[in-house]
């Protein structure tokens, strides 16, 4: 796997932003792949998938990982792109089942990368997606749920549904897409080997310095001890020390 395949994203609270500790820490992979037609070389099919995993302790029973998807198909008259993720599939919605980082962005990262992904083919029709009424039993859901597709430039068909908790998304291609970026504004992507290297320089620096540390410790312990079996010899010598250092 190519080093730009991998990265690792430094979530921190949405609230905050970047100057805040960061809240959690996510392993991306990214693959693609191209199948092409034996006649012309043309596209037929084309797929991206970002794996991603949440680093650290979880809770046990709570998921820490899954992916998003998008998909090119030209085998019909029309191309068409999905955008999609197995974290949870239902009718091509996107779902982030990492519990407690619902709202922090990340969900919007990924998709992100989908679109940028998706506009390579900007006139090919953007697949359906469907929204669940069961997708939006709180209001905060709901909310999150529709800002999450609308960023995108993602409409909706709600029909009768006035409170815009189901519905389809209205035909559009994927040069209409709209790539976000509100994203940088809490999360940090590191190149995996460049932070590794960087955190290694940093974990000896910091080495270095509890060795010095040890040092002159041990450095102060002798001349502690040194002074209690001869105190006045140890005073005496301290004297002459300042004396010497001002006439110098």
């Amino acid at each position: 796997m190519d080093e730009a395949d991998l990265v690792l994203l430094e979530v921190h609270d949405r609230m905050t932003g970047i100057t805040s500790q960061p809240i959690a820490w996510l392993l991306v992979s990214r693959s693609e792949e191209v199948e092409r037609r034996h006649v012309d070389g043309r596209i037929r099919e084309a797929s991206i998938t970002l794996r991603f995993e949440r680093l650290g302790y979880v809770t046990p029973g709570v998921s820490k990982s899954g992916w998003f998807e998008g998909g090119l198909d030209t085998t019909d008259a029309e191309s068409d792109v999905s955008l999609t993720s197995r974290s949870l599939r239902t009718n091509g919605g996107v779902f982030l089942d990492l519990r407690g980082l619902e709202g922090h962005r990340i969900g919007t990262y990924l998709m992100n990368q989908i679109v940028l992904w998706a506009k390579q083919w900007p006139e090919a029709q953007v697949a359906r997606i469907t929204l669940q009424e069961s997708d939006a039993r709180h209001e905060d859901n709901r909310r999150r749920r529709n800002r999450f597709y609308e960023q995108f430039n993602i409409g909706f068909d709600y029909g009768a549904d006035t409170a815009m908790r189901a519905g389809h998304s209205l035909p559009m291609l994927a040069k209409d897409l709209e790539p976000v970026t509100t994203w940088q504004d809490n999360i940090v992507v590191h190149q995996v080997a460049a932070w590794a290297s960087e955190s290694l320089d940093k974990q000896a620096h910091l080495q270095g310095e509890l060795e010095h540390a040890r040092r002159v410790i041990k450095e102060r312990n002798g001349q502690i001890l040194a002074a209690e079996k001869q105190p006045v010899r140890w005073a005496l010598t301290r004297l002459w020390r300042q004396v010497a250092w001002r006439l110098s």
